[in-house]
C-alpha cells in the first residue's frame, strides 16, 4: 500500500513546499508594512530587510509549513528506501512527474517573474 502512495505523497509534499514559498511572496507584496492591531496583522515577517505583518496563523504557516513539507518528503523517502521499492529517480506514473514539474515551474514563475 505504501509503495503505491509514496510517489503521490512525495509530489504533494513538494507542491506544498513551493506553495508555502509562493504564499510568502504574495503576502510580502500585499500585507501592511506596519503593525495593525485593529485588523489583527500582528505577526512580523521579514523578507531580506523588508518587514511586513500578517495574521498569527499565517505567520505560523509561513514559518513551519516549508520545513514540515521537506520533513515529510524526507521521511517518505527514508521509509520508502527501507521497504526496498525500486530505486528509480521518480517512481510512479509518468503523468505525475509532469504535474510536479508544472507546479514547480508555476511557483518559480510566480516568485521570480511575476511582479
Amino acid at each position: 500500500m505504501f509503495r503505491r502512495l509514496a510517489p503521490y505523497l512525495m509530489v504533494f509534499s513538494g507542491i506544498g513546499f513551493f506553495g508555502c514559498i509562493s504564499y510568502f511572496t504574495y503576502l510580502a507584496r500585499t500585507s501592511p508594512s506596519h503593525l495593525d492591531a485593529v485588523t489583527g496583522h500582528v505577526a512580523q515577517m521579514n523578507d531580506h530587510g523588508y518587514y511586513f505583518y500578517v495574521y498569527p496563523w499565517q505567520g505560523w504557516l509561513l514559518n513551519v509549513g516549508p520545513f514540515a513539507c521537506v520533513g515529510v518528503g524526507i521521511a517518505i523517502a527514508l521509509i520508502g528506501r527501507r521497504q526496498k521499492w525500486d530505486s528509480t529517480v521518480f517512481p510512479g506514473p509518468r503523468w505525475l512527474r509532469w504535474v510536479y514539474f508544472a507546479a514547480l515551474g508555476a511557483c518559480l514563475f510566480y516568485v521570480f517573474v511575476f511582479p
